[in-house]
């Protein structure tokens, strides 16, 4: 998802993702941001008790929101050039949270399969625990050196 920025400059353009930009999940104004959810079906719960969950499948549903830029006819190459590297270095950061989230939705769906229970408090505590190593890992690429914030301009 693209959001529009308009300028000719570095100065211009960081002023318009700063005021225009996505928040991320904890309320904070960023410049692009990877809105990641779980999606789980399958498995069947039997009316007498016993439970098959063989089948259960968990996806990604993946939004990457980053800014848009359209050059003015006037702007400078170099400009344009710092500006499409800047988006490059964006593009592997977000993708990288897909990625990250990817490995946690496999493990999640191995975990609801070897619990093998139609118990909504298991199954809840299966979820809300991946949910929340799936963050640290998160976390962890924020504060390792290929994670940090990209500067711009």
């Amino acid at each position: 998802v693209c959001y529009d920025i308009q300028g000719s400059s570095g100065p211009q353009l960081a002023s318009q993702m700063d005021r225009l930009g996505p928040y991320d999940s904890d309320g904070n104004k960023t410049w692009a941001v990877a809105s990641l959810q779980f999606v789980i079906s399958g498995g069947t719960c039997y009316s007498d008790g016993t439970v098959d969950l063989s089948d259960v499948v968990v996806s990604l549903q993946s939004t990457i929101t980053m800014p848009c830029w359209r050059p003015p006819p006037a702007t400078s190459p170099t400009e344009i050039s710092k500006f499409d590297g800047f988006m490059y270095l964006i593009a592997r950061h977000e993708l990288r949270h897909v990625e990250i989230a990817w490995q946690w939705a496999r493990i999640l769906e191995k975990q609801l399969k070897d619990a093998n229970t139609c118990d909504q408090a298991t199954l809840n505590a299966v979820y809300n625990q991946v949910w929340s190593n799936e963050e640290a890992a998160q976390d962890a690429f924020h504060a390792s050196p290929e994670g940090q914030i990209i500067p711009y301009p």
